[in-house]
């Protein structure tokens, strides 16, 4: 299949199930392997946003990765998903985070989702 949206799409889908059915590390060294973007960048965000059940591993992981789209996407929605689950625990390891792209984005996740519940505190951040 060419490089392209249906490509990235399909690729997306197929992570997702990946990370479902087994071990999202598994999952994550079978994805990030394809090192051709945009379809990479995707599937990264995908991982990351579905082994957000562990985030500390997810962000980890994504920790691991070159910056680019993939990594900051991924991040974005690691976050988005962990502070949905335990907010509290999202923002404690966000405030021992170094300062760097990830962290933006980590933080941009993180607020956005943390807006619905608590706007006074997503904007603090």
């Amino acid at each position: 299949m060419p490089d392209g949206d249906l490509k990235g799409s399909a690729l997306d889908t197929v992570a997702g199930d990946y990370v479902h059915r087994g071990d999202p590390a598994q999952a994550a060294a079978a994805w990030a392997g394809n090192s051709r973007p945009p379809t990479t960048a995707c599937v990264i965000e995908e991982v990351g946003d579905e082994w957000a059940g562990d985030p500390e591993a997810s962000v980890a992981w994504l920790n691991t990765l070159p910056d680019g789209r993939g990594k900051a996407e991924g991040t974005y929605s690691a976050f988005r998903e962990w502070t949905q689950r335990d907010a509290v625990a999202a923002s404690e390891y966000l405030a021992a985070m170094p300062d760097s792209a990830s962290k933006d984005y980590a933080v941009s996740g993180f607020a956005q989702t943390l807006a619905r519940q608590d706007p006074e505190s997503a904007v603090a951040w």
